[in-house]
């Protein structure tokens, strides 16, 4: 049931849908292409949501205290995006005004993706979606706060997966994979390494490390006309247009 915040902005609570898996496997592109191809919005990643569900008791007792510590996650969490660009004092305003009947973690984040869709120059009643690998392990705390969530899992080949992270060049992550070789000669040891993490942070950890996996695919629950689950990285513009019919219906 649709609501209203304090200045009117009109929240509509729809199906969320999540981009997930791997990092480096491909959701910052399909994000992009969602959103540039459908009226869909979403934020940057967001590490709080996936661990929001903590506070439904909070939220009972002091729901003011509850927009403030989870919107000040939110910032401590992404530093780099703040808010993802909304004022969190204006965020905090408009999030404590929610009707008391509509008072629940869900709809903190239904309210909260309707102001960062008018902060981005779209309807407020946008469908909304999130993109953050992390939230992989979180899969139980997101179905639990949005049963009917639909869910899109980007896999990519493990070893190209590697190859990416080797290839970042980002303070703090530079080295920590694979060394300065050419992309084609990596260090043996830095190369098993960044095959061995990535299969325990899939919870393959018994896989082998020298079977090459198929080439990039995403998975989708996204509803009975979803695509065909696999494709080809190559058909990822058009896997994007398939999913956003689907998601956005």
């Amino acid at each position: 049931m649709n609501f209203r915040l304090q200045d009117q902005t009109e929240v509509s609570p729809s199906d969320a849908f999540f981009i997930t898996g791997s990092g480096r496997c491909g959701t910052t592109l399909l994000r992009r292409l969602i959103v540039e191809k459908s009226g869909a919005v979403i934020p940057p990643e967001n590490y709080s949501l996936g661990v929001s569900g903590r506070f439904s008791s909070a939220a009972q007792q002091d729901w003011g205290l509850s927009c403030r510590l989870i919107i000040g996650e939110v910032q401590r969490d992404s530093p780099q995006n703040g808010a993802f660009g909304v004022d969190a004092a204006m965020a905090i305003s408009l999030l404590s005004s929610i009707p008391p009947e509509h008072r629940t973690i869900a709809n903190f984040w239904h309210a909260f993706h309707a102001i960062y869709a008018t902060h981005v120059g779209k309807p407020s009643v946008s469908r909304w979606g999130d993109k953050t690998p992390l939230n992989a392990a979180r899969l139980d705390n997101i179905i639990e706060l949005f049963p009917t969530a639909r869910f899109i899992f980007m896999i990519r080949d493990i070893f190209d997966v590697a190859y990416s992270y080797g290839s970042m060049d980002v303070v703090g992550r530079r080295g920590k994979y694979l060394d300065q070789s050419p992309r084609k000669a990596p260090k043996e040891i830095g190369f098993e390494s960044a095959i061995r993490l990535e299969l325990t942070n899939t919870g393959q950890n018994g896989a082998d490390p020298h079977v090459r996996w198929p080439p990039a695919k995403c998975e989708s629950n996204a509803g009975q006309n979803a695509i065909n689950p696999t494709m080809n990285s190559t058909e990822l513009a058009t896997t994007a247009t398939l999913l956003t019919t689907s998601i956005t219906q």
